[in-house]
């Protein structure tokens, strides 16, 4: 079974101008009301780093 929910989160570059087309683009395409923006400069290259890289982030 899966719960549905009004919460979304994206992780985003810093970048303010793409911040509020990214939440919009959740909240119209996965029905969500409310969106958490976890930001960091390069996500791609951190996520694309493995466990590691994504570890020395947080």
């Amino acid at each position: 079974m899966t719960a549905k929910s009004d919460y979304g989160t994206v992780v985003n570059c810093l970048g303010g101008p793409a911040q509020i087309p990214v939440i919009r683009f959740l909240q119209s395409h996965w029905g969500v009301t409310r969106v958490d923006v976890i930001t960091e400069t390069a996500p791609e290259r951190i996520l694309a780093e493995g466990a590691d890289g994504a570890a020395r982030c947080l």
